[in-house]
């Protein structure tokens, strides 16, 4: 069966209509358009790596892909222009650096210099402890989404990770398994 044909019955029965799969055959016409079984799982000559490989090419892997981490000047630029008051303090910092050098030519820079100073080292600070933040919390959510699950595979129980799932595995369910799926 065309990925095309499976999209569409996917779509279907994501809408609440049963009926394309009984076109197709129900359940056991599905498993046979992906060369598995309903009792058997997938055969054992489709669990070898290269028929493994073949179907998560052709399918997708059972991984959403994340969304790129901000980089550190994205968060820099956030920390130090995205706050209202660290804006007013550019400008209050601006003025003041006009205004003193206006007022004493060779010091009156010292006041303004030191509020962009004060706005650099926070928006520093702010963006670092934001980006150590990012990078800790994708790593606990990386553990946090890999865990087990039973599969038939070649009419047996295996266990494997989550993201090793593809698509003509039949998962074995028990009580308060999580399912193991995008779709």
């Amino acid at each position: 069966m065309a990925l095309a044909s499976l999209l569409d019955i996917n779509r279907a029965l994501e809408d609440g209509d049963t009926s394309v799969l009984a076109l197709s055959g129900g359940v056991e016409g599905l498993a046979d358009a992906l060369a598995s079984s309903t009792s058997a799982g997938l055969s054992s000559s489709a669990v070898v790596d290269d028929a493994l490989l073949a179907r998560r090419e052709m399918y997708g892997t059972n991984k959403i892909e994340e969304e790129p981490a901000a980089s550190f000047f994205a968060l820099f630029w956030e920390a130090s222009y995205g706050d209202l008051t660290m804006r007013i303090l550019l400008v209050a910092a601006a003025v003041s650096l006009v205004v003193g050098t206006l007022e004493d030519n060779k010091l009156g820079w010292i006041e303004g210099f030191a509020i962009f100073l004060a706005v650099f080292i926070v928006a520093m600070v702010t963006a670092t402890n934001d980006y150590i933040q990012e990078r800790q919390f994708k790593k606990l959510n990386d553990v946090k989404q890999s865990f087990s699950v039973k599969v038939l595979r070649g009419g047996e129980e295996v266990s494997i990770l989550v993201f090793d799932v593809v698509v003509g595995d039949v998962v074995v369910l028990e009580r308060d398994d999580a399912v193991a799926s995008l779709g």
